[in-house]
C-alpha cells in the first residue's frame, strides 16, 4: 500500500504537467496545419496507408487522422514517432515548413 504522501506527491506532479487546450488556439492553427499537412503528403508519398503508419509508429490510427487534418495538439515524442516510422529525420521535416 503506498503512502498518502507519496499518493499525494504523484497526483500534484501530474497536475503541473502542460495540458494544451482542447481547441487549437487560432495563433497555433497554422502551424499545427502545416505540419499535419507535411506528414500527409510525405505519408502519401510513401505509399503508407492510416493504419500502416499507425502500427509502424505505434500512434493511434485516430491521432494520426487528426493531426494530419489540423485538428489536434500533438507533443514532440508523438512526432517524433511518425517522422521515425516515416523515416525522416526532424530537422529535414522542418527545414521546408
Amino acid at each position: 500500500m503506498t503512502p498518502k504522501s507519496v499518493q499525494s506527491a504523484k497526483s500534484n506532479s501530474l497536475l503541473k504537467r502542460y495540458q494544451p487546450p482542447k481547441e487549437i488556439l487560432a495563433g497555433h492553427k497554422e502551424f499545427i496545419q502545416k505540419v499535419g499537412e507535411k506528414l500527409h503528403q510525405i505519408r502519401i508519398m510513401k505509399n503508407m496507408k492510416p493504419s500502416q503508419l499507425s502500427t509502424k509508429s505505434g500512434v493511434s490510427r485516430t491521432l494520426i487522422y487528426r493531426i494530419e487534418s489540423g485538428k489536434a495538439y500533438f507533443t514532440i515524442s508523438t512526432l517524433l514517432q511518425v517522422l521515425d516510422a516515416l523515416e525522416i529525420s526532424a530537422i529535414d521535416f522542418f527545414k521546408e515548413l
